[in-house]
């Protein structure tokens, strides 16, 4: 071989070698960590993440996400690459988890705080004369039955045994034993919220329009189920929410 052409040969392997080089020093594709696909699942859907695996899935690598929510446990898949979520699937749905009306059992309040309670609320000068736990079915069921003396007269209170929230009040009639039930005709039932004012505290929950607001009954107490709609983000939400006390209880999600 003339030695032009091995220069040129040289010049040749020379430039593959440099090539091969440049090629191998090239930094991988970035890759989400752990952190990051939390945070990212946490903004875009809230709730509670159990679990975080990374793994392969038809060679492509990817974050397995377990969330907790109020519309169930959802399997999310996220590419681990670029972020996208690739699938959401409802393991498990929200009757299972739980709902208003569950059998879960909630802490009472003790007779101390019940005492503390009424008064904060009407004030240190009223003498309460008992206080007697009526319970229901569930915690949520129980209440209390507060009598008080103010001023020259008798009243009669019941407080919810778990949120402290008073579902009645009334005067304990001249004669009337101060133990007696509280389903009197001079009672006064705490009334439900309105629909406005439903819509209202499920727009400080979720973002959307209002597409429906419903009265139900469920266990022998009220809730309002309102619906929003989200087009831009593209799922609707069923915000429950206790029509006598205006408490959120569960928040179903729907895509």
């Amino acid at each position: 071989m003339s030695k032009k052409y091995k220069w040129i040969a040289a010049g040749v392997v020379g430039i593959l070698v440099i090539g091969l080089g440049m090629f191998m020093m090239q930094p991988a594709e970035a890759s989400m960590d752990e952190e990051e696909v939390r945070e990212l699942i946490g903004s875009q859907f809230g709730g509670t993440i159990s679990s975080v695996n990374k793994t392969l899935a038809d060679g492509t690598s990817v974050f397995e996400i377990e969330l907790l929510s109020d519309g169930g446990i959802y399997l999310i898949i996220v590419d681990a690459a670029s972020g996208d979520i690739l699938s959401l699937e409802q393991t498990v749905a929200r009757e299972e988890v739980g709902s208003p009306g569950s059998t879960d059992e909630a802490e009472k309040l003790t007779l101390e705080e019940v005492k503390s309670l009424v008064k904060e609320e009407y004030g240190d000068e009223v003498v309460i004369s008992s206080v007697d736990l009526v319970d229901g079915a569930q915690s949520e069921d129980s209440s209390y039955e507060v009598i008080m003396q103010e001023g020259a007269g008798e009243s009669r209170l019941i407080i919810n045994a778990v949120t402290g929230e008073t579902i009645s009040y009334s005067l304990v009639d001249e004669g009337e034993h101060p133990g007696a039930s509280s389903n009197q005709n001079n009672e006064t039932k705490a009334e439900p919220i309105g629909e406005a004012e439903a819509a209202r505290i499920a727009l400080s929950k979720v973002t959307g329009e209002i597409d429906d607001v419903d009265l139900e009954e469920k266990d022998g107490r009220l809730y309002y189920e309102v619906e929003v709609e989200n087009d831009s983000e593209g799922y609707d939400a069923y915000v429950w929410i206790d029509a006598l006390t205006g408490e959120v209880v569960n928040i179903i999600w729907e895509d």
